[in-house]
């Protein structure tokens, strides 16, 4: 996006703009200062809802953040944009940065999960934090960038509730491979010849 389509849209002169930000890489390091603000709340609200379930509050924060995508959808296509990054490596740097922290705080809430013997003890919780943000990315590169006819809402909700029932699953134990089975069926075979 050029810097006259910015002043265009909000009626000012490029002059103007640049009399708020000395640069275009100003422009996009406040809109990354928005994004980590518009986290911040929904990170808040969900800090107040601390006596709540953790899955709870996941749940708060799932449904916060895709909404805001809904609300914004250029910010999924900033999020994805190499061009931008690549160009003013300051962002990807700050970026960085918020998505450590959101990952730093689901990962926390899912060790909690495991404390209350919400999830099972087992639960990679760094996996399925990356888990939970996929999802995130996912439902906005659909809506924003493929632009899939999608409610966004209603499958946000049916993706959650997915992700809750694989996290919350105890695992299965392991089952052999064929070549265990045929070895094992091999020696029950052999021992019951040497008794005879």
């Amino acid at each position: 996006m050029s810097v006259q389509a910015i002043a265009d849209r909000i009626g000012l002169t490029q002059p103007a703009v640049f009399r708020h930000y000395p640069s275009k890489e100003a422009i996009w390091v406040a809109v990354m200062t928005w994004l980590e603000e518009q986290l911040g709340a929904i990170h808040q609200a969900a800090d107040a809802s601390f006596g709540e379930s953790p899955l709870t509050i996941l749940k708060h924060m799932f449904t916060q953040h895709v909404r805001m995508v809904g609300r914004h959808p250029a910010l999924a296509k900033i999020v994805f944009s190499d061009h931008l990054r690549l160009q003013f490596p300051s962002l990807q740097i700050r970026f960085a940065g918020i998505h450590s922290a959101y990952e730093r705080r689901i990962v926390t809430l899912l060790q909690r999960a495991k404390i209350q013997a919400l999830v099972p003890a087992s639960l990679p919780t760094n996996d399925a934090a990356t888990l939970f943000l996929c999802m995130i990315q996912g439902l906005g590169f659909q809506f924003a960038i493929a632009r899939r006819p999608m409610q966004l809402r209603r499958e946000a909700d049916q993706v959650f509730a997915l992700y809750l029932r694989a996290i919350t699953t105890p695992r299965l134990p392991k089952r052999p491979s064929n070549g265990h089975r045929r070895r094992t069926r091999s020696h029950r075979k052999n021992h019951k010849e040497e008794q005879r």
